[in-house]
């Protein structure tokens, strides 16, 4: 420890060789060996600081604070109790991560290491091993994200409100990529995901760890397409006796099948009255294939057989896509909601496919 300290004072800033104001009044006649005396009383302290910053420590737990954005929808209790017996008759192997906060003597800010911090406040009279870094608040959120992803993975929607949180906190896409592990485009997609969907539907589904982005995806449309009506209807399905039972991935099919089930209802009803009046229609799982576009100004209209509703013009300047809303007034509202992350999704085919070759 005594070496480690003497590196750090060692290679401490000089403030008088880094252009510090010098600490002698210029009214006070130097004293012979002040300076070095003053000097390395200055290396000492920076040299101290530094190591009280960069070590593990046995901290009290109720001097840590639980700032910072939230990466979990909720603590599962069962689970923290389950951490709490494993670290009372093993000990607590792995440190949490946490930051001194301004201005305030032996107060902490957590970074990461919310779930063993929860456990050891549950034994209760049990210091928790900590590590203390001063961090900035971009390096503390890619921390606090990096290491849930090494460790218990927060589930898809968990990343999709992280994401959204930091969006909403200002920090900018880079950094976002590096605290959620995700490339621009994904980061896009979860950030939408977690607009669509009310919080107070996520938190009554929970973290749902089994489910995954087409599902979720689905949810959130099948919300959009549902509206407020569809959007009060699941609210109250989860906080019902029933889904309480359930377990979160449980919860989350309830919700969906319940969401898609009336949909699908909706479309018979419109279906059964538009054959009363025009006849039946042509199967609707059938795709009408457009002709190759090449070069030159090129037409095709195309869609689901009896519902093509797209029409493509090419040429040697543009390409372009026309929905007519009098034609299709309901398809055209949902494409006018979604035409981001429908344009996203065909550039990620187009990059998993060679980009055309």
């Amino acid at each position: 420890m005594a070496r480690k300290l003497f590196g750090m004072i060692a290679d401490a800033p000089d403030p008088v060789k880094d252009g510090a104001e010098t600490p002698i009044s210029a009214e006070k006649p130097r004293i012979a060996g002040e300076g070095s005396t003053m000097l390395a009383t200055s290396r000492l302290s920076a040299g101290l600081m530094e190591l009280h910053s960069n070590t593990i420590r046995d901290l009290n737990p109720s001097s840590i604070s639980e700032g910072g954005l939230r990466d979990r929808i909720a603590l599962d209790d069962e689970g923290i109790a389950e951490l709490a017996e494993s670290i009372k008759v093993n000990g607590q192997h792995v440190p949490i991560m946490v930051r001194p906060l301004p201005g305030q003597t032996d107060r902490f800010q957590i970074v990461y290491g919310r779930r063993r911090l929860a456990a050891i406040r549950l034994i209760g009279n049990l210091p928790v091993r900590a590590i203390v870094r001063n961090l900035k608040d971009e390096e503390a959120i890619i921390a606090q994200g990096q290491e849930n992803h090494q460790r218990l993975d927060p589930s898809h929607i968990e990343r999709a409100l992280f994401a959204l949180e930091l969006r909403h906190a200002g920090y900018s896409t880079e950094v976002i990529q590096q605290a959620v592990g995700l490339d621009r485009f994904s980061v896009s997609r979860f950030i939408k995901l977690a607009q669509d969907i009310p919080m107070q539907i996520i938190e009554g589904i929970g973290a749902a760890h089994d489910v995954g982005r087409r599902y979720w995806r689905e949810f959130g449309d099948l919300l959009i397409t549902a509206g407020e009506t569809g959007i009060e209807d699941v609210t109250h399905l989860l906080s019902g006796a029933q889904a309480q039972a359930m377990t979160s991935a449980e919860r989350f099919h309830l919700a969906h099948d319940h969401l898609k089930s009336a949909s699908q209802n909706l479309i018979d009803t419109a279906d059964g009255a538009a054959d009363a009046v025009e006849g039946p229609k042509p199967q609707q799982n059938q795709v009408v294939k457009a002709p190759m576009l090449s070069r030159g100004s090129t037409r095709a209209k195309f869609g689901l057989k009896g519902m093509a509703r797209v029409e493509m013009k090419a040429d040697d300047k543009a390409v372009s896509l026309t929905v007519k809303v009098k034609e299709s007034p309901e398809f055209s509202e949902w494409l006018r909601k979604h035409a981001e992350s429908v344009v996203a999704d065909l550039e990620k085919r187009w990059i998993d496919e060679g980009r055309g070759e």
